[in-house]
């Protein structure tokens, strides 16, 4: 009789570890997405010319210049025009390309 119970018992644990595993393949990851922050303002003028080899004042006349050529996507992980252009303006100043 006890045998009975326990392959019960078994049977039940098995039936829930495949519900279990059933619901987790299910379920969605959360996107979760990084606070970017603006170099423009985070920085000081001269650790932003030190890092980008740019003055603010010309990076930012060459983000208004391309502005119009970048704004991609308004959809919500989207990366702004002007970091765009930073980042280019970071990886040409490092000699990364």
């Amino acid at each position: 009789m006890e045998d009975y119970f326990i392959n019960d018992l078994r049977l039940i644990e098995q039936l829930n570890d495949h519900r279990n595993q059933r619901n987790n393949i299910h379920l969605r990851h959360i996107k979760i997405y990084k606070i970017r922050k603006n170099p423009l303002e985070e920085l000081e003028e001269n650790e932003f010319k030190c890092k980008y080899r740019f003055s603010k004042a010309t990076a930012v006349f060459i983000i208004d210049m391309l502005r119009d050529d970048l704004s991609g996507d308004s959809r919500g992980g989207h990366i702004p025009p002007h970091l765009k252009v930073l980042s280019a303006i970071r990886t040409w100043a490092r000699g990364e390309f």
